[in-house]
């Protein structure tokens, strides 16, 4: 199954008041940190940009996707990532695909890996998207989505819906839980474990914790 990566990187960072997906992380920056990992588990990586393509996402030798609906928030990044990977598919018919924030460093190839195996297993049940389900928190943005949700995408962003939970309202989602990603993974994954992987930077404070985690 040919499953492709999106990052999603069309926000504006406000709180953060610069773009956190460039901020240092070691020898690399936070978004090549996460594009590495995905880069580990799927057939091509694309970075869901935003209104206008980015020089500095260019320089990193991945290619870009704009915004169809500029101003859609993450369901108009998702849409032009999933949009770019059927078109560049010969078959006009992409698949899967795996998204990704651009403000989670902790996360990891081997949570990619265990998401898109298990989209495989599900390959004939007919859900449309693979959602983890941590703790009780839904996690949307790391998560996997067929290319067939595109319609839904299209008509909640031309009606101005731009709330994740709505759209994943309209179609067939299988929520995953923790316990089902450990025993997916066949490793002894901890709830805190996974639950680490869908940290994410908002303000600056949390940047300084994502480093001193990684001892930086």
């Amino acid at each position: 199954m040919r499953v492709s990566g999106i990052i999603l990187a069309g926000g504006l960072s406000s709180r953060m008041g610069t773009d956190k997906a460039l901020l240092p992380l070691g020898e690399a920056n936070v978004i090549q940190t996460i594009a590495s990992e995905l880069a580990r588990a799927v057939d091509d990586v694309r970075i869901a940009v935003g209104k206008e393509y980015k020089k500095e996402y260019a320089e990193l030798g991945y290619r870009q996707a704009a915004d169809v609906y500029p101003g859609g928030g993450p369901l108009a990044g998702l849409h032009a990532g999933l949009t770019a990977h059927r078109g560049a598919n010969s078959s006009g018919v992409g698949g899967w695909s795996l998204s990704v924030p651009c403000d989670t460093p902790l996360v990891r190839s081997e949570l990619f890996k265990v998401l898109i195996q298990y989209a495989e297993e599900q390959e004939n049940s007919g859900y449309q998207a693979i959602v983890p389900v941590i703790e009780g928190q839904t996690h949307p943005l790391i998560a996997m989505y067929h290319d067939c949700v595109i319609p839904v995408l299209e008509q909640q962003l031309e009606t101005g819906k731009r709330r994740v939970m709505d759209f994943l309202f309209q179609i067939r989602v299988r929520y995953i839980t923790a316990h089902e990603l450990a025993a997916e993974a066949g490793v002894p994954w901890t709830t805190s474990e996974i639950s680490e992987m869908f940290t994410n930077m908002n303000q600056m404070e949390d940047y300084e914790r994502i480093k001193k985690r990684c001892r930086l």
